[in-house]
């Protein structure tokens, strides 16, 4: 058996610096000290949608005190951010909960209304006014229970085996419960899925909530999120800022922008404004709407990657008054299609602050300004939360034009995934570790990512 020469280094290009991008890198480190690894870039700081900023708009690089512009919520306990956890006690990094102690998880509001009783399946509300509708809902949850007997034993993600999780989780849930808890999940692409038998919005609220048998004290949304949502004291973003900077500067780049990825039979060449460089592999790890735009596919890759659907999302700091949750919710907005645009969610991290973070979900093929996007949010705080803007020139305003990777039912149910592990994945010296294939939550992300590398890059050593 030929001896590995441990001289001989395994190039391998990183092309995005967020969550899949740094558990790809520190999965290939701390596999074997062959690799060498470089990061790319494209933005002024490492943590992509874990874009933590500071009351003026900068980026806290780990900086206490911050607001989260993308992904920011952490559930400890649940099985899929156990690869987060480690990466996150391997940086000494501290997490506290998300919600302020003193605040109201959440509020629900029809335009202004209180709508608690619309989003829960068993109040006392339905019980008393609509008792066909409590007891449809408290036997799904018992069905549900029951089936989570079966299901806690797997990791949740949708690359394993989404087509066949799906309509596990959809037999134990009925349609009614599906739209209830559209009312969190709309902003994921999936609230509005006409069938019944693919139940995303099922396997996000499992995601964050980890319902447990027969629901329990978790059937009480609001204590089920005070309990078990965390937030990192410096952000989200801190976790990547903090893995960075382990790494030498010509190993992390920022504001280096990939423009072209040729896929060469034993190596990858990666292009720059600075020109290019040869590597021995490549792992992608932007969404799969990024890699059209400089990776070389053949017409048949591209048709078939070309079928992932992102979300564009706005989200913008701003000031506002009587924002009494930390969480407040307009139940229509998140479940009618028509109005895309208005006012999704309104979210406050500290209880003595009047600093919110408002999201907004843009219809696709719309553009709008930032004085337009500033008048829904300000309508919406008025309209729908009896809150008041203030300070309007404070306002800071972030887009993620490519959130939320999610394919149309028939794309699921034809297979989609499978199609793409068995032409493209693993394929010509690249991995794809992008969101579509996996939930755009941290943990899913962090959780395939590591698992993927772990798979291929053996492969890799196994060939050096």
């Amino acid at each position: 058996m030929k001896e590995k020469d441990p001289s001989k280094k395994i190039r391998v290009a990183v092309i995005g610096g967020g969550a899949s991008g740094w558990s790809a890198a520190e999965t290939l480190r701390d596999m074997d000290d062959a690799f060498d690894i470089t990061v790319y870039e494209r933005n002024d700081y490492f943590g992509g949608k874990c874009c933590t900023v500071l009351e003026d708009g900068s980026i806290a690089n780990g900086r206490p005190g911050g607001y989260e512009m993308g992904a920011g919520v952490l559930t400890p306990g649940s099985r899929i951010y156990k690869e987060t956890m480690e990466l996150i006690d391997k940086g000494n990094l501290k997490i506290d909960l998300a919600l302020p102690r003193k605040l109201k998880a959440i509020n629900y509001f029809r335009d202004g209304d209180d709508a608690w009783h619309e989003t829960h399946p068993v109040s006392f509300y339905n019980m008393i006014h609509h008792p066909g509708r409590f007891f449809r809902g408290l036997f799904s949850y018992f069905k549900f229970g029951m089936d989570m007997l079966r299901f806690q034993r797997y990791r949740v993600d949708m690359a394993d085996s989404p087509k066949q999780l799906a309509q596990t989780m959809s037999e134990r849930y009925p349609v009614e419960l599906n739209a209830i808890l559209s009312v969190f999940m709309q902003g994921y692409g999936y609230a509005h899925e006409s069938d019944s038998r693919l139940t995303p919005p099922m396997l996000y609220y499992h995601q964050y909530m980890q319902p447990d048998m027969l629901g329990r004290e978790k059937i009480n949304i609001d204590k089920g999120m005070r309990k078990r949502l965390y937030k990192l004291e410096t952000g989200t973003q801190g976790i990547w800022d903090k893995i960075s900077r382990t790494y030498p500067d010509d190993k992390a780049r920022l504001n280096e922008r990939v423009t072209k990825v040729r896929r060469n039979p034993d190596s990858v060449s990666i292009t720059t404004a600075k020109g290019t460089e040869e590597y021995d592999y490549a792992v992608m790890a932007t969404s799969l709407k990024q890699t059209l735009e400089f990776m070389d596919f053949y017409p048949e890759e591209k048709e078939l990657v070309s079928k992932m659907k992102y979300n564009h999302y706005v989200t913008v700091l701003c000031k506002a008054e009587n924002i009494d949750a930390c969480c407040s919710v307009n139940v229509p907005v998140n479940i009618d299609q028509k109005r895309y645009g208005d006012l999704l969610i309104a979210y406050k991290r500290y209880q003595d602050s009047n600093i919110i973070v408002a999201y907004l979900y843009v219809k696709t093929g719309t553009n709008p300004t930032d004085d337009e996007i500033l008048d829904k949010v300000e309508t919406g705080l008025r309209d729908g939360f009896n809150a008041r803007m203030i300070e309007r020139s404070f306002a800071k305003i972030f887009h993620w034009d490519d959130y939320f990777g999610h394919l149309d039912t028939e794309d699921i149910v034809d297979n989609w995934y499978d199609t793409f592990n068995k032409t493209i994945q693993g394929k010509k010296n690249t991995l794809f570790v992008s969101s579509g294939l996996h939930m755009e939550i941290i943990g899913s992300s962090v959780q395939y990512s590591k698992k993927a590398v772990e798979k291929y890059a053996g492969e890799w050593l196994a060939a050096s």
